[in-house]
């Protein structure tokens, strides 16, 4: 779907890591440049947005991909 609309594309299964390079959460998709995540733990969730990630769930972004896409991604 993203590549077909022509979206940046995501990292799939980004691990985020902490100073020592510890993977400390993992994401099913990330854009990095952009410090966004979809994840579909909740745990996961909260760690990325303590490291000041935007993060949301897969499900809330598939409600409605284009909206989405809007407002993190079309810029």
């Amino acid at each position: 779907y993203m590549a077909t609309h022509n979206w940046q594309l995501p990292e799939v299964g980004y691990e985020l890591t902490d100073d020592t390079d510890t993977v400390i959460a993992e994401a099913e998709l990330a854009w990095s440049d952009r410090q966004l995540a979809l994840v579909i733990n909740t745990n996961e969730a909260k760690i990325f947005t303590q490291n000041n990630w935007i993060t949301l769930t897969l499900a809330e972004a598939l409600k409605d991909p284009q909206a989405f896409h809007a407002k993190h991604l079309a810029t």
